[in-house]
């Protein structure tokens, strides 16, 4: 919190809080401000995209947004394996679409 206090903008820190809140503390509300400031900042963060899309996904079930957050991410890397990943996983248990989701 005292870095964000000097730089509020300041990617990295935004990120890493984020990526804290939801992975230790299991603060999905707090990870989910968090991810949304640095996407205000730099709105192709690769890592904030995929994990943002995830938290929405299996977190929040908002399907749409998380296919939204998935998409963002693959059109700045077409090869994350982790964001294909996630995105083939939403594809075959959430869509039923099993041609999709061997695609990616």
């Amino acid at each position: 919190r005292r870095a964000l206090a000097v730089d509020p903008k300041h990617v990295a820190t935004l990120y890493n809080y984020g990526s804290l809140l939801e992975g230790v503390r299991q603060n999905f509300s707090g990870a989910e401000e968090m991810y949304q400031r640095v996407l205000e900042v730099d709105p192709v963060h690769m890592s904030t995209l995929s994990n943002y899309g995830g938290l929405l996904h299996t977190v929040s079930r908002d399907y749409e947004a998380a296919e939204g957050m998935y998409k963002r991410a693959l059109d700045k890397d077409g090869n994350s394996t982790a964001t294909l990943c996630n995105y083939g996983l939403l594809m075959q248990t959430v869509r039923a679409d099993f041609g999709a989701a061997q695609g990616l």
